[in-house]
């Protein structure tokens, strides 16, 4: 019985299968495709890391170049700030009344900028420097501050040869100028008109300076008597009336003086210069008043004088003060007036005509 027992519990031998074989076949190629596939992710891991490593190596390249730059300024800076510190220190000198040439030339060479500033004085000379900034101490490598003198404010002296002394007075004060009035006779040059001047015209003259005119007082006196011609007899007192001045009597004229003047003056040239300081006085009166009749004119102003003076007289129009409007009227007036003979006096006075242009009066007394 044992021994049968022992026999049935042995187990029994199997011969493999061809099946099995074919299993651990089929194992193998799946356990390469696994491990090729691992290989794989393995590599892509490894590119992506150098990828990243790379990425963030090139980052902290740039910023630490970034620092470096930086420092490098920072450095800069503060190697100026010590140049600077231990730059040369120049001593300010004091050119005060002194020419400004002078301190450019003495700055030039030491790095320091001059800065200029002028103003006008009327007690500095031009190119005196009236003061500077700083006045004293040191600087270095940095600016200086002058003011430089103009000098005094020049004006151009005007022309007044011609014009009628009343009339530039108030003309010099516009200009800032002072006026000095000489007198003398003279036979060419209407009474009250300014014979010269003692400083050109154009001249330039500091503010307040003095103008020296020499005004005509018309002809003498004693050769105004002679130009007097009595035609009938007459009483000691009108003899007496008749050889006596006038007086001063003024054109009566909105226009300009100078244009006055200049109709005066080229009449003056067409009929001659053989002018009578009397008959001038008169037709000025004449002129002003508007009026035609010497001989009688003059004895109302003498009480009773006799005196035997013709009148021409010229009216015309201008509608402006033009220089050619104002030729016009000058060629129109010597056609009209034509030639006179001995002595005369001229007046010319102007008027407003209307709300436009001047009505003129021009009166001979001869």
């Amino acid at each position: 019985d044992y021994n049968n027992d022992s026999k049935s519990e042995e187990p029994e031998y199997q011969q493999p299968k061809v099946s099995d074989y074919l299993d651990r076949d089929s194992y193998s190629n799946v356990n390469k495709e696994n491990k090729s596939k691992l290989k794989g992710i393995i590599i892509a891991c490894i590119v992506l890391l150098i990828i990243v490593l790379g990425i963030i190596g090139t980052l902290i390249f740039f910023n630490n170049l970034k620092e470096e730059e930086e420092d490098v300024e920072q450095t800069s800076e503060r190697v100026i700030e010590n140049e600077s510190s231990s730059a040369v220190q120049i001593e300010v000198a004091d050119f005060t009344g002194k020419k400004i040439d002078e301190a450019k030339e003495f700055y030039k060479s030491k790095n320091i900028e001059v800065i200029i500033s002028l103003e006008e004085s009327d007690s500095i000379e031009k190119d005196i420097i009236i003061s500077q900034n700083p006045k004293d101490g040191f600087v270095s490598q940095g600016k200086i501050s002058f003011v430089v003198s103009k000098g005094a404010e020049l004006v151009k002296v005007p022309k007044l040869e011609g014009l009628y002394y009343k009339d530039v007075m108030s003309k010099l004060k516009e200009y800032g100028l002072e006026i000095k009035k000489e007198e003398e006779f003279s036979d060419k040059v209407e009474k009250g008109v300014i014979i010269s001047q003692d400083i050109s015209k154009d001249t330039e003259v500091k503010k307040n300076t003095l103008v020296t005119v020499v005004v005509s007082k018309g002809k003498k006196p004693e050769e105004a008597t002679k130009q007097v011609e009595v035609t009938e007899p007459v009483t000691e007192k009108q003899s007496i009336d008749a050889v006596t001045e006038l007086g001063s009597y003024n054109e009566t004229n909105i226009m300009d003086s100078s244009k006055v003047l200049f109709i005066k003056n080229s009449v003056m040239t067409y009929l001659g210069m053989n002018i009578d300081e009397q008959k001038s006085n008169l037709a000025r009166y004449m002129s002003a008043n508007r009026l035609n009749n010497a001989s009688g004119v003059y004895s109302s102003l003498t009480n009773g004088g006799v005196v035997n003076w013709q009148t021409k007289i010229f009216t015309g129009t201008a509608e402006s003060d033009s220089d050619e409007v104002m030729q016009g009227v000058v060629e129109q007036a010597v056609g009209q007036i034509g030639s006179i003979g001995g002595s005369y006096g001229i007046g010319v006075s102007s008027f407003r005509n209307g709300n436009v242009g001047f009505n003129i009066y021009i009166v001979i007394v001869y």
